[in-house]
């Protein structure tokens, strides 16, 4: 239900004296349509890596955000992974830091456990815990189960649980459906569902296709359609990847879809990935908006970013988790 920015990798200098084995930086254009470099990361060999925001300001380019993480343990059933997030302020000092500490756990039958710790601090301010999150996955059949409980801190400084998200997937990789809810507690400390996303994804022919609808539930309300996402990828014939993702919402405003309202057509991103015969990855992302006098069409695609990737580019591919065996 999160949508996450684009984060990019920092090169070799942020990565100290290890040998990047990637680097990757996106670019966009200012107010002046100049191209400048506003994320850039890198990966090392041994897995560290390092990612920088910037923002270009009057023809400067400052820096906004610093994250490295590293792999502090790991052995055959579990991994602890660290991660530092430097927070500047516009005139690029820093304003604060998050610290993140992730611990994996494999368990018997493709079960895992995931926790999650985050501390922070301000500029003079020691860091001090602030969230803590745990997910549970299993699997019972074809059906793949994860149970996310997330905790911050309550007037005594004690935890207490904020949020939980219930995630339930069926079928198979070329036919699978998804649901996600959302849960908060009400005054009594009832958890109930708050927003419900159900995704819907299918491969044929070499082609896949998503469609993603986000639900607002309230007590006393049926639930309303606030956006949904259609999204297709295909591969041109030169090998290129395209994702067209077509974004609908009850309204320009971003008004609540009114029971038998129309959605409307908010955006259409298309995002093209091509692989250089060197291993490089270049990602071009355009942007198309509604013609506000004429809804239903659209504008002429704009460039909004490119991302280019040197090196090791394309990650291994990771192993299935197995499923339980059938009883």
């Amino acid at each position: 239900m999160n949508q996450y920015s684009i984060l990019v990798l920092l090169g070799t200098a942020v990565a100290g004296t290890a040998v990047a084995q990637s680097t990757t930086t996106t670019y966009q254009r200012d107010l002046n349509g100049r191209q400048v470099a506003i994320l850039t990361s890198s990966v090392t060999a041994d897995g560290e890596q390092s990612r920088q925001l910037e923002q270009s300001i009057n023809g400067r380019t400052i820096p906004r955000e610093q994250v490295t993480e590293k792999v502090i343990r790991k052995d055959a059933t579990s991994k602890v992974t660290e991660r530092t997030v430097r927070r500047l302020d516009p005139n690029g000092v820093l304003a604060g830091t998050e610290r993140v500490v992730i611990e994996e756990t494999a368990g018997p039958q493709g079960t895992k456990t995931v926790k999650e710790t985050i501390y922070r601090s301000t500029l003079n301010g020691p860091l001090r815990e602030e969230e803590r999150s745990t997910a549970e996955t299993s699997f019972q059949g074809n059906v793949l189960r994860t149970n996310v409980v997330v905790e911050r801190p309550n007037l005594n400084r004690g935890f207490s649980p904020v949020e939980r998200r219930e995630m339930v997937s069926t079928g198979t990789p070329q036919n699978q459906q998804t649901t996600e809810t959302l849960l908060v507690p009400d005054q009594a400390g009832r958890f109930t569902v708050t927003k419900r996303k159900e995704t819907t994804v299918t491969v044929q022919g070499g082609e896949t296709k998503s469609n993603s609808a986000l639900y607002e539930i309230h007590e006393t309300l049926e639930p309303t359609l606030t956006s949904q996402e259609v999204s297709t990828t295909t591969r041109k014939p030169d090998g290129a990847e395209v994702v067209e993702i077509n974004l609908y919402t009850g309204s320009f405003a971003g008004k609540a879809l009114s029971a038998g309202a129309r959605s409307e057509l908010q955006e259409q991103k298309i995002v093209e990935r091509r692989v250089g015969s060197d291993g490089s990855v270049t990602e071009t992302t355009s942007v198309r908006l509604p013609i506000s006098f004429d809804a239903g069409r659209l504008d002429a695609p704009r460039v909004i970013s490119e991302t280019v990737c040197k090196g090791k580019c394309v990650p291994d591919k990771p192993a299935e988790p197995k499923p339980a065996p059938k009883q």
